[in-house]
């Protein structure tokens, strides 16, 4: 029989005798509800996951079963506070205007909290009732909407557009996008009505204008002072560009040269007995009354004739015997100008100068007639020597890369929506002007096509209108006229055919914005912030805010009497921008290739066009970018602002600057 064990501790073990193994008393709901217990510690995130086990023990019953539902029962009530704040803080994001955040909010805690007895339901409530807020809080802005447009009140709509953050949900987004498209189509519809009522009344006044012309040639002045007193008073004057100024030198016109056909028929006592020489016959004048000159001639005998049949310069040589006022000789300048004799018309002038006379309003005409008979070349600010016909433009070269284009934004702001939605655009490396192109080096292809009649259009664009003159309309204006002050008046067409003759091309939208902006896609040329100090707009070139219609309306004044109204294009290099390039910002709009279309970057995105775009394949209008001297409004002068303009449109605002691909070799243009 063996001996029974002897207990541990007896002291002739062995020092090496493994210890007894722990033996684990507790029963299995002990061991599953503490393991639950340490699931429920170690993951306080997964309420869900613990809830789930509690349950599990204290279905099992008993005292383990027991405590494991008072647990669950304090983890139920915490999941329901948990409810209640996350509910609180997905209703104060709602109200921020944050809905799509706080239903992002409300989806996570569902996640969390699925298991908690009426959690996920509560969560899926205030969801849902999230969502119906949203809903009518789109359909409040889309009635609103339509409520303006049904009345016409297209300011009231976008007003209500633009106070509607999007909710982050399609269907409830959809319904202010559609009122906003609503909106833009109504826009584009009035502006299409307003644009058809302004080019009919632009052409009528335009018709108007030449038919004065006509009626001078007709020597029929009291006619003219008639029209041009009607046409004064016409609507479409004040946004024709230079109408009102055509209109006044019409009207001067026709006044001076009336007086001087009546005076000329009219010398009485004065001209009697004034010795006088008519078709090479001498004489004396024996009466000039009535409009009729009566001449005794040396060898006997009268001679008669109509005054208005005599020659221009006859005429003016009676009307000289008895008016000799400063007034008088500008008159008898302006009457000769209008009868085509220059030479006789500049010698009028030098008179009326010397005398004293106001030749402001014909300075331009003064101007031209000294060049003339200088022998001079074009009449424009002074270019290159004879043979020049190279752009000497210094350019700066933009490396391949991606940069944003557009607004990247999730705000609707009716009044620069053609600048969203902003997406990520590569382009190839590619040149650009660093300076706008300046009047000297617009003169130099002036003299070029002078030089060339022939094949004067040989670098235009085939959609350009026939026999074009490519002279800028504010050519001679000393505000705007200066060698180094950028060229204005050009339409798209004068800027294609430019840029082709020098070798280069416009600028697509594209790299026009990628030059203004930088890779870093900053809001000025120069950063993020306005700075007025680095740009030339109405406010900095008048040195006055403006706040209301009555400071434009004395700043438009202040205009036209402005000694200048760009800076020279090498000014401001403060307001440079990253790669060196000046005045991308205010001084002068400039031509870009594209045609303009507002729903453009939209349609862009959703297909694809992010490398190298070139815009819409056609359109009626052209887009002009880094705004200009006449804008009052900073958001204006943004590197992101698209404006659309008519492509001959020929505005004092209006300028251009080339750009060239790398690879490309400006080709050495015949003279």
């Amino acid at each position: 029989m063996r001996p029974p064990p002897r207990p541990p501790g007896d002291g002739d073990e062995p020092d090496d005798a493994p210890p007894a193994p722990i033996v684990d008393t507790r029963g299995p709901a002990e061991r599953a509800f503490n393991a639950a217990v340490d699931f429920r510690d170690r993951n306080p995130d997964d309420l869900s996951g613990a809830l789930e086990r509690l349950r599990d023990v204290a279905a099992r019953g008993g005292a383990w079963g027991a405590r494991a539902a008072d647990e669950a029962r304090k983890l139920e009530a915490k999941a329901q506070a948990q409810v209640a704040e996350v509910t609180s803080q997905a209703r104060a994001r709602a109200d921020a205007g944050q809905v799509s955040q706080a239903l992002l909010t409300l989806e996570e805690a569902r996640g969390r909290l699925e298991a908690a007895a009426g959690a996920a339901e509560a969560l899926r409530e205030e969801h849902a009732r999230l969502v119906a807020a949203a809903r009518a809080r789109a359909r409040e802005v889309a009635s609103a909407v339509d409520a303006a447009l049904a009345r016409g009140d297209l300011d009231a709509a976008r007003e209500a557009v633009q106070g509607y953050r999007l909710a982050g949900v399609d269907e409830v987004d959809a319904l202010v996008r559609e009122a906003f498209q609503r909106l833009e189509q109504a826009r584009r519809e009035r502006a299409s009505r307003a644009a058809e009522a302004e080019r009919r009344g632009r052409e009528e006044l335009e018709a108007g204008l030449r038919a004065l012309d006509e009626l001078v040639k007709q020597r029929r002045y009291a006619d003219v002072l008639a029209r041009v007193e009607a046409l004064a008073a016409h609507p479409a004057l004040a946004r024709v560009r230079g109408a009102e100024a055509t209109l006044r030198r019409r009207g001067e016109e026709a006044r001076d040269a009336r007086a001087v056909l009546e005076g000329a028929g009219q010398g009485g006592a004065r001209a009697r007995g004034q010795p006088f020489e008519l078709d090479g016959v001498r004489g004396r004048i024996e009466r000039l009354e009535g409009g009729v000159l009566a001449m005794k001639l040396a060898s006997g005998g009268v001679l008669e004739r109509k005054v208005a049949d005599l020659d221009p310069e006859v005429v003016a040589r009676l009307h000289a015997l008895g008016h000799g006022e400063p007034q008088d000789h500008r008159a008898r300048a302006v009457f000769l100008l209008l009868e085509g004799r220059d030479a006789a018309a500049l010698t009028a002038f030098e008179e009326a100068r010397k005398a004293g006379a106001d030749l402001s309003v014909f300075e331009d005409d003064l101007r031209r007639l000294e060049r003339a008979r200088a022998g001079g070349g074009t009449s424009a600010p002074a270019a290159g020597g004879a043979d020049a016909v190279k752009d000497d433009a210094a350019m700066v070269t933009i490396p391949a890369g991606t940069f944003l284009m557009g607004v990247d934004a999730n705000r609707i702001e009716a009044d620069r929506a053609d600048e969203i939605p902003g997406r990520r655009v590569t382009l190839k490396a590619f040149r650009i002007d660093r300076y706008e192109v300046s009047n000297r080096q617009y003169a130099q292809f002036l003299d070029w096509l002078k030089r060339n009649e022939r094949n004067r259009h040989r670098h235009c664009s085939p959609l350009e209108p026939p026999d074009k003159d490519h002279t800028p309309e504010f050519w001679t204006d000393p505000r705007l006229g200066g060698e180094g002050q950028p060229v204005v008046g050009v339409d798209w067409f004068d800027a294609f055919a430019y840029a082709a003759w020098a070798g280069k091309r416009l600028p697509t939208e594209a790299e026009w914005e990628r030059a203004a902006r930088s890779a870093d896609g900053r809001g000025w040329p120069w950063g993020t912030t306005f700075d007025p100090a680095r740009c030339v707009y109405a406010e900095s070139l008048w040195g006055r805010p403006i706040a209301t219609r009555a400071d434009l309306d004395r700043f438009i004044e202040w205009t036209r009497g402005a000694p200048r109204l760009t800076l020279a294009v090498n000014a401001l290099p403060g307001g440079r921008s990253q790669d060196e390039l000046h005045h991308m910002a205010g001084n002068v709009a400039e031509w870009v290739a594209d045609w303009y279309d507002a729903e453009y970057y939209l349609r862009a995105r959703s297909q694809g066009e992010d490398t190298d775009p070139r815009g819409p394949a056609s359109g009626a209008q052209r887009v002009a970018r880094g705004g200009s001297w006449v804008d009052i409004r900073p958001v204006d002068l943004a590197c992101t602002a698209r404006e659309p303009v008519e492509p001959a449109t020929r505005g004092a605002w209006l300028g251009f600057r080339c750009a060239q691909d790398v690879d490309a070799t400006p080709p050495r243009r015949p003279r």
